[in-house]
């Protein structure tokens, strides 16, 4: 699976503060999956990964970090 950005084009390019290093590979693996998906793979076939995509990912892969701090918080405040 190619990953469709890295985290120097997180923290470099796209300016990401959000997500820790150790969580980083998990996390931009999931988010280029969904881009995938929504590409219906057509990023694969290019020679070049547009900077629009790697952005897109690093945005996703930001939400799903948050929303994933959002769900860890939300189960122990009911527990």
């Amino acid at each position: 699976m190619v990953e469709y950005a890295d985290r120097d084009f997180y923290e470099n390019t796209f300016h990401g503060e959000i997500i820790p290093e150790k969580a980083f590979p998990s996390m931009i693996l999931k988010a280029s999956i969904f881009v995938k998906f929504l590409t219906f793979s057509r990023v694969d076939d290019m020679t070049e990964i547009p900077e629009e995509v790697s952005l897109a990912t690093c945005a996703i892969a930001d939400v799903m970090y948050q929303e994933g701090r959002l769900q860890v918080r939300t189960t122990m405040d009911t527990a």
